[in-house]
């Protein structure tokens, strides 16, 4: 299934070639050369289905920074864009890096590892890419509900669902906290949470946000007998509204290194937006 169709220029065309093979066997990767920057600007103007844009440096006509500088002005202006070259002069890759080129890749060496690199920080490019337009729907999807609104219950389980369109959590729930335990009160995703609700962890994580005051806690846990069902990792942050703690938030996934650092800004941006519709709607007595 192809997931990211790449732009790749060069004024050369075994190069082309080349990064074409190289990239493409990769099964989630399309990749459209072109040799022509004018060209590549053209179609940038006019098509915002293509993911990234991966150009030489030096080229006749237009190199590759001001091409650069040109889509930063189109009405494609975000799409991630990597300068992939032989060139490693320090005033080019600075001069790449303020004009908003996602990363500067040098040319040389290995073929296979050069390459690779080169999958990853495109992988990576988008990925980021995505997660910032998601963000940007999902505050504006999540203001609309509460000026409409909308039941609690509607407004988390449509929080948790652009969650796991996000970064494609496995499970997540929000639970309340009165003065003997949490109380589940909506959950997305697929998984068996009785797997951590059996676990020592379940409480011990739950009452160390709340006595140490953390932000967040990762942590990991070991699967159950049913693999297909177990958590290996998970997240928590508590729902806080000033001092106040009006519940906490878990997402769990089957992967053991899930929560990666740019994942945790995100669940932490739904969180926040939890609070605000759990406050609301308290305030107008629905909860």
């Amino acid at each position: 299934m192809i997931k990211y169709k790449v732009i790749y220029v060069d004024d050369e065309d075994s190069l082309l070639e080349i990064g074409k093979a190289f990239m493409e066997r990769d099964p989630e990767i399309k990749v459209f050369t072109f040799n022509s920057p004018r060209e590549v600007l053209a179609i940038i103007m006019e098509d915002s289905s293509y993911d990234i844009v991966i150009s030489d440096y030096q080229m006749p006509d237009i190199d590759g920074i001001e091409l650069l500088k040109c889509v930063r002005k189109s009405r494609n202006k975000d799409i991630p864009f990597i300068i992939f070259t032989g060139k490693g002069r320090e005033e080019v890759v600075i001069e790449a890096i303020n004009h908003g080129a996602s990363f500067y890749i040098q040319k040389g060496g290995d073929l296979e590892s050069q390459y690779a690199e080169l999958i990853h920080k495109t992988k990576q490019a988008v990925s980021k890419d995505r997660m910032r337009k998601g963000v940007e729907e999902f505050q504006k999807m999540t203001s609309m509900a509460i000026d409409k609104n909308m039941s609690l219950n509607d407004i988390l389980i449509f929080a948790l669902k652009s969650m796991h369109e996000l970064i494609f959590v496995d499970y997540s729930c929000i639970m309340t906290i009165d003065s003997s335990r949490c109380s589940p009160v909506v959950d997305y995703g697929s998984g068996d949470i009785s797997l951590f609700e059996q676990h020592p962890l379940y409480r011990e994580i739950g009452d160390m946000v709340i006595s140490e005051k953390k932000n967040h806690i990762l942590f990991k846990m070991p699967g159950g007998e049913d693999q297909s069902k177990a958590f290996n990792s998970g997240l928590v942050l508590p729902i806080k509204y000033g001092d106040e703690i009006l519940g906490m938030f878990y997402a769990f996934s089957s992967s053991t290194d899930f929560f990666s650092k740019d994942k945790v800004p995100v669940i932490a941006l739904v969180r926040n937006m939890i609070a605000i519709s759990m406050v609301l709607s308290r305030q107008n007595h629905h909860f």
